[in-house]
């Protein structure tokens, strides 16, 4: 058998795992402005025809106005954010990082977006690089800044009549 000088044995290479690979390259492209727009229109479109079809869901369960919730979660390995199955509620939920949540005008038949809201760790990400953020990254981050003010809460308590 010919020994290779300069190579390491199969045992003594240290792997990283291929997650935190990932995560790190991941990283590293949302810290440098890079994304995949064509995953972000996909999902955008996947978006709207999930709140079309539950805007008629919650006009058949409700008779008046409606609040339609959307979960937000990151993807465990990536970047990537996924939205889970929308919910309708005749109350406006509390707001968490996290969530999309709409309010349905029956008498105006529109449909008005309340917030939207990141995952912890991503608003942590934006308050951490604020000075480096793009502008449409800066207007997600004011949105957290509301829920740390208390607006948001204020606001749901408004639209509760509470």
């Amino acid at each position: 058998m010919i020994e290779v000088i300069g190579e390491r044995k199969q045992s003594e290479v240290k792997k990283e795992p291929k997650g935190k690979i990932v995560a790190d390259l991941a990283y590293q492209a949302i810290k440098d402005g890079g994304f995949d727009p064509s995953t972000t229109i996909d999902m955008a479109r996947d978006h709207q025809s999930l709140l079309k079809d539950i805007v008629e869901q919650g006009k058949e369960k409700f008779k008046g106005d409606f609040f339609i919730h959307f979960e937000i979660k990151k993807e465990r390995l990536t970047f990537n954010l996924v939205h889970g199955a929308p919910f309708c509620f005749n109350k406006c939920p509390t707001p968490l990082p996290g969530q999309i949540t709409y309010r349905y005008i029956r008498n105006e038949n529109k449909v008005e977006l309340l917030w939207q809201l990141l995952p912890v760790r991503i608003c942590k990400f934006l308050e951490d690089n604020y000075f480096s953020l793009t502008d449409d990254q800066k207007i997600l981050y004011k949105e957290y800044q509301r829920l740390k003010d208390g607006t948001l809460l204020k606001l749901a308590q408004k639209l509760n009549g509470e």
